[in-house]
C-alpha cells in the first residue's frame, strides 16, 4: 500500500535505438527485460516492491520503496539489458525522487504523482546523455545529481561487454572470487581487476556511493 507522506523514487525507461532490432532481436529484449524484473526483485526484494512494468514495447518502468537503493537498482537493472543483449541494447533511465498519490499493484505505469512526473519529464529531456535524477523537495540536490549522474552515465555507456560483466558484480558487492563466474568458463580474479580498472570502477564507485551517501540517506 502507498503512503502519500512518504517519499519514493520512480525509475522510468526506455531503449536506445530499438527500431534498428530484428524481429528476433526484439523478442529476446521483450525477454530480458522481463527476466530481469524478476532477478531484480530477488536481488531488492525490500525495495522493488512490484514488477517491472514493460509498455509500447520498449518503455519500462519501476517503483522504489526504498530510496537508498534507488542507483543501484537502476544501475542493475540497466547492466542486466546491456549484459543479456550482448551489449547491442541499451537503455535510458530517468529516476524522479518524490512523493506519489496513487498506484495500481498491478500496472505500475499507471500511477500518479509528483515522482512520475519529474520522471517522465527527466525522461523526455535526456539528448546527449541516457540517464537523469531529480529531486522533488530539494532543488539544492538536483544541480549536484545532475553534475553525478553525467559522470556515472559517461562511464557507464562506454563499458564493453567484458566491463560490463565486472561492474555488474561489483555494484552487487561482489568479491572478485564470486565475480569470476559471471564468465563463461570463468576467468581468473587478475582478468577481473583488469577489467575493472578499465571500466574506471573507482571512480564510478565513488560517485554511486557519494549520491548515496550525501543524498539518497536522508530518505531513509
Amino acid at each position: 500500500m502507498i503512503n502519500e507522506e512518504k517519499t519514493y523514487s520512480v525509475v522510468t525507461g526506455d531503449i536506445v535505438s530499438s527500431s534498428r532490432l530484428s524481429n528476433r532481436e526484439r523478442k529476446h529484449l521483450y525477454d530480458v527485460m522481463k527476466q530481469g524484473s524478476s532477478e531484480l526483485r530477488q536481488r531488492y526484494p525490500h525495495a522493488v516492491p512490484f514488477d517491472v512494468d514493460i509498455f509500447r514495447g520498449d518503455s519500462w518502468q519501476f517503483l522504489v520503496s526504498d530510496i537508498p537503493n534507488t542507483l543501484r537498482t537502476a544501475l542493475f537493472y540497466r547492466l542486466y539489458i546491456r549484459i543479456q543483449m550482448k551489449n547491442i541494447s541499451d537503455t535510458r533511465e530517468s529516476i524522479g525522487v518524490g512523493k506519489i498519490s496513487f498506484i495500481p499493484e498491478t500496472r505500475v505505469s499507471e500511477g500518479t504523482g509528483p515522482a512520475y512526473r519529474i520522471s517522465g519529464k527527466g525522461l523526455d529531456g535526456l539528448k546527449q546523455t541516457r540517464m537523469s535524477l531529480e529531486f522533488e523537495d530539494n532543488t539544492d540536490f538536483n544541480s549536484y545529481a545532475e553534475i553525478l549522474i553525467m559522470v556515472i552515465d559517461s562511464l557507464v555507456t562506454s563499458l564493453t561487454y567484458k566491463q560490463a560483466l565486472g561492474v555488474y558484480g561489483a555494484l552487487q558487492g561482489w568479491p572478485q572470487k564470486d565475480i569470476v563466474a559471471l564468465w563463461d568458463p570463468p576467468i581468473s580474479q587478475q582478468a577481473v581487476s583488469d577489467h575493472l580498472k578499465s571500466a574506471r570502477w573507482g571512480l564510478l564507485e565513488k560517485s554511486v556511493e557519494y549520491i548515496e551517501n550525501n543524498m539518497l540517506q536522508r530518505y531513509e
